[in-house]
């Protein structure tokens, strides 16, 4: 019996602190409760929060910007970023209120996000133009130019990357198979030097 009296009092606790992640009913409650749990860095359950608030009203830069930073922060849905963020890049304020739920337009951060999107998404040459806007039209300390200037640094290196790979795919399709190309990764000055044989 009092195995079954527990079973039933972690039941209702466990229903009792979901319906509080989830509050039911206004677009302010799930923003609230979201950028309360962004916060904490609980980024699953915000996201959710967000997608609520997002059914109550999507047009609003503010929550596309969250749920997009939500799902950069997620393990396994970065690419779903993109489309959110893109649709807060729309509306973007200098003096952004975070924690607003009535603040409709996105931080101007919002471009820095977008770019990381497109570079997930293998969209290189977009992400610098998003690094390089940012950069000119907000950025004004050293820390944050340096962080953009690094991002900026690794997707240059992924476009080289993603280059000498269609390169190497491509000489495997018109030699025939890896087995008669030879790759020289000694090389000093290109360690992605292909060599036919």
């Amino acid at each position: 019996m009092k195995k079954y009296y527990l079973f039933i009092v972690a039941v209702l606790l466990s229903a009792n602190i979901i319906k509080a992640q989830l509050p039911k009913g206004k677009y302010s409650d799930y923003f609230r409760e979201g950028m309360f749990l962004v916060g904490e860095e609980n980024y699953d359950v915000a996201l959710k929060n967000f997608l609520e608030a997002y059914k109550l009203d999507s047009t609003s830069a503010n929550i596309n910007f969250n749920i997009g930073f939500c799902y950069l922060n997620s393990s396994t849905s970065k690419g779903l970023a993109e489309n959110y963020l893109a649709k807060a890049i729309k509306d973007v304020a200098k003096k952004y209120q975070s924690d607003d739920p009535a603040e409709k337009s996105a931080p101007p951060l919002a471009y820095f996000y977008y770019g990381k999107a497109l570079h997930i998404n293998y969209k290189f040459d977009e992400a610098m133009t998003q690094y390089d806007f940012f950069q000119k039209n907000y950025v004004k300390d050293k820390e944050t130019k340096e962080d953009v200037k690094g991002k900026e640094t690794v997707t240059t290196k992924a476009v080289d990357i993603n280059d000498d790979m269609v390169k190497l795919k491509t000489a495997i399709k018109i030699h025939g198979g890896f087995e008669n190309i030879k790759i020289d990764l000694e090389a000093a000055e290109k360690p992605t030097t292909v060599k036919f044989t």
